[in-house]
């Protein structure tokens, strides 16, 4: 394999109990060739001296500290501006990488030089670092058109990868780099999207990392309901934009209105399935209302309650089902 510099960057807020767990899984990567960029926003003294240790044990780690705390893709773009290698990827500080994970997903971007990022399956941890599942989305690895991966992220209203991780390349991911405007919550589906149009996309099946889950995890602010209206927010925007950047692909354009209609339907009817009462469900329902075909099926949900299918039934038995079978759930 090609001895590719490869830019890790650490984004950390001081969770110092995994932290360790992320740097000694970083330790541990069989590719070698790294720059390894120690995000600090804004830790107290516990994490610093342990961002210090490990840059003091390692010489090819540098720590960039921010004295006041930044916006987390504010944090992603300052390692994105400070790295020197050709390709970039994210150890998040609460998830854990397995050993082979750099050499893999760069192995990849070396054989497929016309795609842009690579990202895999991975393992669901959780606060004990047990492993609870698996997240198994992408079918086989491959390398797959950008605008193929655009239409199933719009379609699904999810995306099949990992944020945490992805290895972009350095020209494309500094082009692009993590819009400060968005939300944290789904705006890295939006800039994946905006670098999928300029590229090819690889996927790799096996699981290469593990992803906590856990009460302080940035995805598990947001209620159902929220999150459903702020992914459908994003994906009508993202289509705008798509139509105003490429106007001459309007047949593309259609499908991705379409998708987001669809996707729109799709996230509603799972919010309203998993909603945690009986208020959160009737928010999932008025959102209904104002979408395309909504207010039929907000009348359907209703009628299905008053059978019997209310919050306790829907919470406690379709929705552990469906997340078994990884149907009909909006991902990360």
């Amino acid at each position: 394999m090609s001895q590719a510099l490869v830019t890790v960057c650490v984004p950390t807020v001081g969770r110092t109990g995994v932290l360790e767990e992320t740097l000694e899984s970083l330790r541990q990567q069989t590719y070698k060739n790294l720059e390894v960029l120690l995000l600090d926003n804004a830790c107290f003294d516990q994490s610093q001296q342990t961002l210090q240790r490990y840059a003091d044990q390692d010489s090819r780690a540098r720590v960039l500290r921010s004295e006041q705390r930044l916006p987390m893709f504010a944090n992603f773009n300052r390692g994105i501006d400070a790295a020197t290698g050709d390709f970039i990827v994210f150890f998040h500080d609460d998830d854990v990488y397995l050993p082979e994970f750099i050499e893999h997903e760069l192995g990849m971007l070396l054989a497929n030089p016309t795609a842009g990022f690579v990202g895999s399956n991975y393992y669901l941890i959780d606060d004990a670092s047990r492993v609870i599942g698996m997240r198994r989305l992408v079918n086989k690895t491959e390398v797959i058109p950008g605008r193929e991966f655009i239409k199933g992220l719009v379609w699904r209203g999810r995306n099949v990868l990992g944020t945490p991780g992805i290895m972009y390349r350095r020209e494309l991911i500094s082009a692009c780099c993590f819009d400060e405007s968005l939300s944290i919550h789904f705006g890295d589906g939006v800039v994946l999207m905006r670098i999928a149009e300029l590229s090819d996309v690889a996927l790799v099946d096996a699981p290469l990392l593990q992803v906590r889950i856990h009460s302080t995890a940035a995805s598990s602010l947001l209620s159902a309901s929220q999150a459903a209206v702020q992914r459908s927010r994003l994906l009508h925007a993202y289509a705008a934009e798509y139509a105003q950047r490429w106007p001459d692909d309007r047949a593309f354009v259609k499908l991705l209105q379409r998708g987001v209609h669809r996707s729109d339907r799709i996230a509603l009817l799972w919010c309203w399935i998993a909603a945690r009462d009986e208020a959160e469900a009737e928010e999932c329902i008025s959102w209904f209302c104002r979408a395309p075909m909504g207010r039929r099926i907000s009348i359907g949900l209703r009628l299905l309650n008053r059978l019997g299918l209310t919050t306790h039934v829907r919470r406690g038995t379709l929705a552990p089902l469906l997340r078994r079978f990884g149907r009909l759930v909006p991902g990360r």
